[in-house]
């Protein structure tokens, strides 16, 4: 939980103030980059609506993205509003998951996005530690800490990420492609332990896809080992680990 609140900046995971390591977070991305270095590599003028699409995203972290209602909630046309987040991509600050699938699924598809770290959208919100008092909060910060952590991991192997929606709006939260071989994996971060019943979504991809294996992210250091759905099995991995 300390983890998710400073983040895994080295400045700010070395710094033993909590507000003090969420102050320096935020003014590294708030007014170096955000300011600063889009002003100086992208030429970015319109800073001020560039910020305020950065704390919508902040708002929404791990959330589908909705242009329609941030470009009414903010006033700006949807051109300006997608060149913003190409640019916000490009620096890193945040990531973009397509629709798993193919053709239209994924052009008419919305893009899920992912902060860069965890502790951003806390620290940028000026939230302090009240994500511990939301667990909504808190099961979205975790999703996002465990996509960073897969995905630094297997950087260097160009690994295809998307997210999957079935019928009856169930879902998996992150696909991962390696190399035609696909891993699904589903974040339930939750004090109670997890069993089928809660997993729909992973079921229904791994038999309409075939999966070989999958993975839950959950919340206790007893809520580990190896389940089956339908035949596949699902590892139960705890966060912290």
């Amino acid at each position: 939980h300390d983890y998710l609140l400073r983040g895994g900046f080295p400045q700010c995971a070395l710094t033993e103030s909590m507000p003090l390591a969420q102050k320096l977070l935020r003014e590294d991305i708030v007014d170096k980059v955000l300011k600063r270095d889009m002003t100086a590599l992208f030429g970015v003028r319109r800073i001020v609506e560039l910020e305020h699409t950065f704390l919508y995203l902040c708002l929404h972290d791990g959330d589908l993205l909705d242009l329609p209602q941030l470009c009414s909630s903010l006033g700006l046309k949807r051109p300006t509003v997608s060149n913003f987040i190409e640019l916000l991509e490009s620096t890193h600050l945040i990531y973009q998951l397509k629709p798993h699938g193919y053709g239209k699924e994924v052009l008419r598809g919305r893009s899920k996005v992912y902060l860069a770290d965890a502790a951003i959208a806390p620290s940028v919100l000026l939230k302090g530690k009240a994500l511990l008092d939301d667990s909504a909060a808190m099961g979205r910060a975790v999703e996002t800490a465990f996509f960073k952590h897969v995905f630094t991991r297997y950087y260097r192997q160009s690994i295809g990420f998307s997210y999957w929606r079935g019928k009856k709006d169930v879902e998996v939260d992150i696909i991962a492609d390696i190399e035609g071989e696909l891993v699904p994996f589903e974040v339930k971060y939750r004090s109670q332990h997890t069993d089928a019943r809660d997993l729909k979504g992973l079921a229904q991809f791994c038999s309409e896809k075939k999966v070989r294996r999958g993975y839950v992210i959950t919340r206790e250091l007893t809520d580990f080992g190896i389940t089956e759905i339908q035949g596949t099995p699902i590892v139960k991995i705890p966060a912290p680990l």
